[in-house]
């Protein structure tokens, strides 16, 4: 009998799965071949040519990514680790305070 339902679960697994990717198939598909309104070519246009330029290496401003390589990611990680540390002990300082002015409160 437990045969029976993982069997069963894995075809509804897979049906689902089959499913998904045809419908995801089915609306690219769809997408492609429909054809945009000029405007909306346009402005598409336009939108790459911005992304295209704030992505060169030397570009500066918002919406540039300040992340570029793994070394990069080591003083905001750092920075990171420092606030949780800072929140950390400060929540344990504090819960101790209140439960000192509780007790004493009593």
């Amino acid at each position: 009998m437990n045969s029976k339902k993982i069997v069963l679960t894995r075809t509804t697994a897979l049906v689902a799965a089959v499913l998904a990717v045809l419908s995801t198939t089915v609306h690219v598909a769809y997408a492609a071949s429909t054809k945009l309104a000029p405007g909306y070519e346009e402005i598409l246009t336009l939108a790459q040519e911005r992304v295209e330029v704030a992505s060169q290496p030397d570009a500066y401003g918002p919406g540039v990514p300040l992340i570029r390589d793994a070394m990069g990611m080591l003083p905001w990680i750092g920075l990171a680790t420092g606030l949780a540390l800072a929140a950390t002990i400060a929540a344990k300082v504090l819960v101790a305070r209140i439960r000192s002015d509780t007790l004493l409160a009593q």
